[in-house]
């Protein structure tokens, strides 16, 4: 990941299935380590909705993957308080998942 982020003419951005950004992946598998190198590309949006408008954020609390989110909550760009287009946040994800440790990163 890193090798490919190294290249400017790599499109970090790029939408796939759903509308899913390389970040909305890496969160959704639960992959730290690519989550960690796409938040250190500057290049990289943080708060873009995919198909429904989840967040990478919102996926990775949705999955349980703890610590993403803490990564996520450490980058000062992302948007805790970004809606989906059913109105839900990252803390409802959390909420819906029924994660406690979750629910208390994120209030």
């Amino acid at each position: 990941v890193r090798t490919l982020l190294s290249d400017s003419k790599v499109e970090v951005n790029a939408k796939g299935h759903d509308d899913q950004t390389p970040l909305h992946v890496a969160a959704i598998e639960g992959h730290l380590e690519c989550v960690n190198a796409l938040l250190e590309d500057t290049r990289v949006e943080v708060n873009t909705g995919d198909g429904k408008g989840i967040t990478p954020l919102s996926h990775a609390a949705k999955m349980g993957h703890k610590e993403i989110v803490q990564l996520f909550l450490s980058d000062s760009r992302v948007d805790v308080s970004k809606v989906d287009e059913d109105g839900n946040t990252p803390l409802h994800m959390a909420a819906h998942s029924g994660n406690t440790d979750l629910l208390q990163l994120l209030i």
